[in-house]
C-alpha cells in the first residue's frame, strides 16, 4: 500500500520498526558528517616506530666488553639494575633530559651510562694494594687496543696513570696522585699484540718505571731484571680468550688467570666462589720468576680479584 500524497511513510504504517530505525540511524548521519573529514593521527616513537634490536641492559654491556671491559667482569641483570637506578636519579637531579639545567642531552645520557657502570665495576683494585704481608702490587692494563683505552676507564671510574709505553709522565701528573692502574702497556703504543711475548717484555719494562721512578734508571735495570725472572716477583695476566690471554701470558713466562663464567674452556683448576683455589691463595699456587707458569680459572674478573686479595 503506497502513501497518499503527503503522508509520511511512517504514519502510514508502511515500515516495520526495524526499517524505521535502520532508516532513521541512516538520515541522522547523512545530516551528521561533515562534507569532508580530515584526520590527525601522532605515533609513539620508542618501542612503536622503532625499538632497539636488543635490551638496552645488554645493547650497553655488548659496548663495554667492546670498549675493553674483561668479558665475565658484569651480568646482565645487574646492569639492567644498575641502569634503572642512574636513570631515575638523573631524571630526578637534572629533570627532562638535562634540559632544566642546561645539559645537552648528550651529556645527559653520558652522566647515566657513567652513573650505570661506576657501582659495577670491580673495586677491588686499590685494596690489593693493602697488603699485610709485605710484598707490593703493582696494577697495570695489557690489552690490544688503541690509545682510547685509558680515557675509557678514567671515565668509569678507575683512576688511571698517564705512563705509557713510549711515553713519560711528567711530575705534575703524578706528584702526589694515587692511582688504581699503574701503567697501560697497548698493542697500539708497542706495535705488537698479544699472544705475541712483545707487549709482556713492554710491561714489565712499565712496571719496573712504576717501582724504581722516573729517576733511577739504573736501578731500574737491577727492577726490571728482577721482575722478569727472579723469584721476588710473581707475574699474572687476567684475561678471557684462551688463544690470546692465555697463550700470551703462559708463552711470556707469566701465570694466567682466565675469566671464563661459562667453565666451558675446561681450562685450568677453578677458583672457588669462597675466593680459594682448594682453600689456597695465590703465594701457594702461581709460579715465581722463570718457574713454570701456572693457569687458573674464575668465574668473574671479581672472583679472580678476590683470590689475588692480600691475606
Amino acid at each position: 500500500m503506497r502513501p497518499l500524497p503527503g503522508q509520511s511513510a511512517l504514519a502510514s504504517g508502511v515500515f516495520s520498526p526495524k526499517c524505521i530505525a535502520t532508516r532513521c540511524f541512516s538520515h541522522s548521519a547523512r545530516k551528521a558528517r561533515p562534507e569532508r573529514r580530515n584526520l590527525l593521527v601522532c605515533f609513539d616513537a620508542f618501542g612503536t616506530l622503532f625499538r632497539p634490536r636488543e635490551s638496552i641492559a645488554n645493547t650497553y654491556l655488548r659496548i663495554a666488553y667492546e670498549c675493553g671491559i674483561p668479558h665475565g667482569t658484569l651480568k646482565v641483570g645487574d646492569v639492567e639494575k644498575a641502569f634503572k637506578a642512574a636513570f631515575a636519579s638523573n631524571q630526578k637531579t637534572h629533570p627532562n633530559y638535562g634540559r632544566t639545567s642546561g645539559m645537552r642531552t648528550s651529556e645527559w645520557w653520558t652522566k647515566v651510562i657513567h652513573d650505570t657502570f661506576t657501582p659495577l665495576l670491580p673495586l677491588h683494585l686499590a685494596a690489593l694494594r693493602r697488603s699485610k704481608s709485605g710484598h707490593r702490587v703493582v696494577t697495570g692494563v695489557l690489552t690490544n687496543s688503541d690509545d682510547r683505552v685509558p680515557g675509557i676507564l678514567g671515565s668509569l671510574g678507575f683512576r688511571v696513570s698517564p705512563l705509557r709505553a713510549g711515553y713519560t709522565p711528567s711530575r705534575a701528573e703524578t706528584d702526589g696522585r694515587a692511582f688504581d692502574i699503574d701503567f697501560a702497556a697497548l698493542s697500539y703504543d708497542v706495535g705488537a699484540a698479544k699472544p705475541d711475548p712483545a707487549v709482556f717484555r713492554a710491561a714489565e719494562g712499565l712496571a719496573a718505571r712504576v717501582v724504581a721512578g722516573e729517576e733511577e734508571v739504573g736501578r731500574r735495570r737491577d727492577v726490571l731484571g728482577a721482575i722478569a725472572g727472579s723469584g721476588e716477583w710473581v707475574r699474572v695476566y687476567v684475561g678471557d680468550e684462551v688463544a690470546v690471554d692465555v697463550a700470551g701470558a703462559v708463552a711470556a713466562g707469566w701465570n694466567a688467570v682466565l675469566v671464563d663464567p661459562e667453565g666451558a674452556s675446561g681450562v685450568g683448576v677453578e677458583i672457588g666462589d669462597d675466593g680459594r683455589l682448594g682453600g689456597r691463595r695465590w703465594p701457594d699456587v702461581l709460579a715465581a720468576g722463570d718457574g713454570t707458569p701456572v693457569v687458573v680459572r674464575a668465574k668473574s674478573v671479581q672472583n679472580a680479584l678476590e683470590w689475588l686479595m692480600p691475606s
